[in-house]
């Protein structure tokens, strides 16, 4: 494997990576919104 190739593979990998953790992020956040939103939230959601 060539070192250009190596650094495609890992730029998709990043780029993956990144996209899901703003995902999660994104699931956390309407959560966290919810929980503040819900008489007892915090022990509904848990």
């Amino acid at each position: 494997m060539k070192i250009g190739e190596a650094q495609s593979i890992y730029r998709e990998q990043v780029q993956r990576y990144r996209k899901e953790k703003a995902d999660v992020s994104k699931q956390l956040q309407n959560l966290r919104k919810r929980m503040e939103a819900t008489p007892e939230g915090a022990e509904r959601y848990r």
